[in-house]
């Protein structure tokens, strides 16, 4: 097995169809499975994925559980990850989507011609809940280490990433089941290990939508950066210390984040 694909989904009935379509589309040289990981969604995601397994010409490429309980989006999404066969592994979260059918085979072709590179991802465009793009991808193609993630914090898009399961033998550090923001803490376990290419080319969509976890009330996003700065601390010290500066520069965006709301939601 090449690629394993894992896609977590919880309440994903209106997108998950879209999302499995984006996967079972590409067209390569090699095996793919898709790990789907539904973490007891209370909707019809279960007829969904069951109905495309049985009509969809690559079905067989489906491996779908649904979990008896729910584990919640961290332990779902290491789960998922570990439950892959592939030399690599590509996310694609249930609410997110592919756009190019020859993504994996372009990644793919990449990390093996480059065996220094961790990983390769690439542009993704901003959709809302009807696919309608709102924000489109303008960063350049660059090799990206583990100095720059630090410094600019989020910005490669999960449906983007294509890596070494490799990276994943030591396992989970303990602080990745409390996050919310785990495929962040993810990059940092990967390019810990070495350096990832940006293609420019857009092949996925992040959507943001009601339901989505990127999505908060102002008061939920105050307490995200609060979080997000004890996170930091933590990563610090995974990492060693060795990159105190990029941190501090993180922090520094995340804090003035925090004054310019309480300026505008003063109580």
């Amino acid at each position: 097995m090449m690629v394993s694909v894992a896609m977590i989904t919880y309440g994903h009935e209106h997108y998950i169809e879209e999302a499995i379509n984006g996967v079972l589309m590409q067209e390569c040289n090699f095996e793919v499975e898709l790990i789907i990981a539904d973490d007891c969604s209370p909707d019809h995601t279960q007829q969904i994925v069951n109905r495309i397994i049985s009509t969809h010409p690559n079905g067989s490429w489906i491996k779908y559980t649904r979990h008896k309980e729910n584990l919640g989006i961290a332990r779902n999404f290491a789960w998922s990850m570990l439950e892959g066969e592939g030399k690599y592994i590509a996310i694609c979260e249930g609410d997110d989507y592919w756009t190019d059918p020859l993504k994996l085979q372009k990644q793919v072709d990449f990390l093996n011609a480059n065996p220094n590179y961790m990983m390769a991802c690439h542009s993704s465009n901003e959709v809302d809940a009807n696919g309608n793009v709102f924000k489109i991808a303008t960063r350049k193609d660059e090799v990206i280490d583990l100095s720059i993630v630090l410094k600019q914090g989020w910005f490669i898009r999960t449906a983007s990433m294509l890596f070494r399961k490799e990276t994943l033998e030591n396992g989970f550090p303990s602080f990745f089941f409390d996050a919310y923001s785990t495929d962040y803490i993810l990059q940092v376990m990967i390019l810990k290990k070495g350096i990832c290419n940006y293609f420019p080319e857009v092949m996925s969509a992040y959507r943001r939508h009601d339901g989505g976890i990127s999505r908060a009330t102002p008061n939920i996003q105050f307490n995200r950066w609060s979080d997000k700065l004890k996170l930091l601390d933590k990563i610090d010290q995974f990492c060693d210390f060795k990159y105190a500066k990029e941190i501090d520069i993180q922090k520094a965006d995340v804090k003035m984040s925090m004054v310019l709301y309480l300026l505008k939601y003063p109580n």
